[in-house]
């Protein structure tokens, strides 16, 4: 949105390792930070707090909270994450950025009130049975934090702090890991007010960042609320898409392979931590794609539609098409293999990864088509990233749509069929969706001049 790409390209000039690490690493926390950083935080707090204080229990009770705050918050925050995205990027466009802190503040408290229905409701069937008022407290805190974390990040990455925001979230999850290895010893309400407070740090932190970079004449506004009409397909791609990614979970957490934690929340102990140890396999292949998107892809569209905008000839024009058709082809292939080169060594190396971190050697094959399932859903984000670019915002709605669908489906038909389908469902839902995003993505570049010229 905002010279992300330039960053990344200043930096690999330098051409050296340090230059590709920092670029890599820059990648990875503005692609992922937020719920990779959540993943690896609530995993290590888990394995510090059952050396140190064996608390099992309480851990198992807290990992399931956390993860259930974390999915919830994504899928309710996500009707609003791509819509202000979208107004965000024409404000800079524009160059109207005093209206972004403003219209910032505006949806925070819609949301806040969207979001505290919700997790109040919630908590009311949730929640049943536990006595202990501080839990539930923090409980509906940190649901309404992690909320505004998520449309918070949209901003963060768009200014060029980036070096202030990666620190931020490393501070934060530091943090976790320091209050609930200090206080973890005195149950699940310190362990879940730990996650809490490094939350609060981690949203004012890049609240600070934000306000700090960008001048604003008024306090609030909520001019972005007519954007909610005008992209509706965005509204629907960004709730399909969160909840397509935790659907098939929520099968299995609220089926026969469910297990009750705490209160009314349900995990499953044999689908769970193999996804969870699978997602982090992801980051490679989103890391090298988010580079190629921002760095190059960006600065090939900028191109094309300055020169419709400046008169270009059509042979002009067509090459930056099919530079954009070669970098599509290219970027998604460099993640692809790069991601299938760490799915293989994963796979060779996966039942001493398990046994070293002292889970059942079961869940081997479980985790083996959990990668794959990973790795189609990383072609199901390449193609909307560029559905997205190419402004196809019905086609990706569409996308989303399946892929949701399915993931509620298939995991439902996998979890009849018995233990040795499990995965399998997620697997098929993702490889349909990613069928549809490539055969949409296909058709956009294919009629890209026409509809430049024809459909204006």
């Amino acid at each position: 949105m905002a010279g992300i790409g330039f960053e990344l390209k200043k930096i690999l000039k330098k051409e050296s390792l340090t230059a590709l690490f920092v670029a890599y690493s820059y990648a990875t926390i503005l692609s992922a930070g937020g719920w990779v950083a959540s993943i690896l935080s609530i995993l290590t707090v888990g394995f510090i707090n059952i050396l140190l204080y064996d608390n099992s229990v309480d851990i198992i009770r807290f990992q399931v909270s956390v993860t259930h705050l974390i999915a919830l918050s994504l899928i309710v925050s996500g009707v609003h994450q791509l819509v202000f995205t979208r107004f965000i990027a024409d404000k800079i466009y524009i160059k109207e950025e005093k209206a972004i802190i403003p219209n910032l503040i505006g949806i925070i408290i819609l949301n806040t009130a969207i979001s505290g229905i919700f997790i109040i409701i919630y908590s009311l069937f949730a929640l049943k049975g536990i006595d202990s008022f501080y839990f539930n407290i923090f409980f509906i805190m940190t649901f309404l934090l992690l909320s505004n974390i998520w449309i918070l990040n949209i901003i963060a990455v768009s200014i060029k702090k980036y070096k202030h925001t990666i620190i931020a979230y490393f501070l934060s999850y530091l943090l976790v890991l320091i209050f609930a290895s200090v206080f973890g010893k005195y149950g699940l309400d310190y362990l879940i007010g730990s996650f809490f407070l490094s939350n609060i740090f981690l949203f004012l932190t890049l609240l600070f960042l934000v306000i700090k970079s960008y001048f604003f004449s008024k306090f609030i506004s909520f001019e972005f609320i007519k954007y909610y009409k005008k992209y509706f397909s965005l509204m629907l791609a960004g709730f399909f898409f969160n909840l397509g990614i935790w659907s098939d979970e929520f099968m299995f957490w609220y089926s026969s392979t469910g297990t009750g934690i705490i209160g009314k929340i349900n995990a499953s102990i044999v689908y769970d931590l193999p996804l969870f140890l699978a997602y982090l396999t992801i980051i490679p292949g989103l890391a090298i794609f988010f580079i190629r998107l921002e760095a190059d892809f960006a600065e090939l569209y900028d191109k094309y539609f300055k020169g419709v905008v400046n008169g270009a000839t059509l042979y002009k024009l067509l090459n930056y098409k099919n530079s954009m058709i070669d970098l599509i082809r290219i970027s998604t292939k460099e993640a692809i293999i790069i991601q299938g080169i760490f799915n293989i060594i994963f796979y060779l190396t996966a039942p001493k990864i398990i046994n070293l971190l002292n889970l059942p050697l079961l869940i081997v094959p479980l985790f083996y088509i959990d990668m794959v399932a990973i790795q189609l859903q990383l072609i199901v984000m390449i193609t909307l990233a560029f559905l997205f670019y190419m402004n196809k915002r019905k086609e990706a709605a569409i996308v989303t749509f399946i892929m949701a669908t399915l993931n509620i489906i298939l995991p439902i038909i996998s979890i009849n069929l018995g233990p040795y389908f499990y995965g399998y469902g997620s697997a098929i839902a993702m490889l349909i969706a990613s069928i549809a995003g490539l055969l949409f993505l296909n058709k956009s570049m294919i009629r890209l001049e026409y509809e430049t010229f024809m459909l204006q």
